[in-house]
C-alpha cells in the first residue's frame, strides 16, 4: 500500500509538474496570442489605414483622371478651334491674295482710262480754244457781215435815189 500510495504521490508529482509545465506553456501561449492579437490587431488597423488611403487615393486618381479628361477634351477642342481659325486664315489669305490682284488689274485698268482722259480732256481743250476762234472768227464774220450789209444797202439806197433823182430829172 506504501508503495503504491508512493507511486501515487509520484504520478501526482509528476502530474502536478506537467500541469506546472502545460501551465506554464499554457500562459505563454497566452501571452504569445496577445502579442500576436495585438500584432494583428495593430496589422489590421494599419491594413484599415492603408486601406482607408487607398480610397483617398483612388479618389483623388478619379478626380484627377476626370481632370485630365476634361482637360483633354478642352485640349481636343481648342486644337479643333485653331485648326478651324487657321483655315478660315488661309481662306482670308486667299481671298486677299485674289482682291490684291483684282486691286492691282484695276490699278492699271484706271491708269490707262486716266491716260485715255486725259488725251481726251487735252483733245477737249484743244477742240474748245479751236472752237472759240471759230466764235471769234464767225463774230467778225458777221460783223463784217453786217457792216457789208449795211454798206450793201446804203449803196442801195443810194443807187436807188440817185435813180430815183435821174428819174424825176429827165
Amino acid at each position: 500500500l506504501y508503495l503504491k500510495w508512493q507511486d501515487c504521490v509520484e504520478v501526482s508529482k509528476r502530474r502536478d509538474n506537467e500541469l506546472r509545465e502545460v501551465g506554464e506553456l499554457f500562459a505563454q501561449s497566452k501571452v504569445d496570442l496577445r502579442e500576436k492579437q495585438n500584432r494583428l490587431a495593430e496589422r489590421s488597423r494599419f491594413l484599415e489605414n492603408e486601406q482607408g488611403e487607398n480610397k483617398k487615393l483612388e479618389l483623388e486618381i478619379l478626380t484627377q483622371e476626370r481632370k485630365l479628361a476634361e482637360t483633354k477634351a478642352e485640349h481636343m477642342k481648342m486644337h479643333e478651334s485653331l485648326e478651324s481659325f487657321r483655315h478660315q486664315v488661309e481662306i482670308i489669305k486667299n481671298q486677299l491674295s485674289a482682291f490684291a490682284s483684282e486691286l492691282s488689274l484695276k490699278r492699271v485698268l484706271v491708269a490707262g482710262l486716266n491716260n485715255d482722259l486725259e488725251t481726251k480732256r487735252h483733245r477737249l481743250d484743244q477742240a474748245q480754244k479751236k472752237l472759240q476762234m471759230t466764235k471769234s472768227k464767225l463774230e467778225g464774220e458777221f460783223s463784217n457781215t453786217d457792216n457789208l450789209e449795211k454798206s450793201a444797202k446804203q449803196a442801195e439806197d443810194f443807187f436807188k435815189d440817185m435813180e430815183s433823182r435821174n428819174i424825176n430829172s429827165d
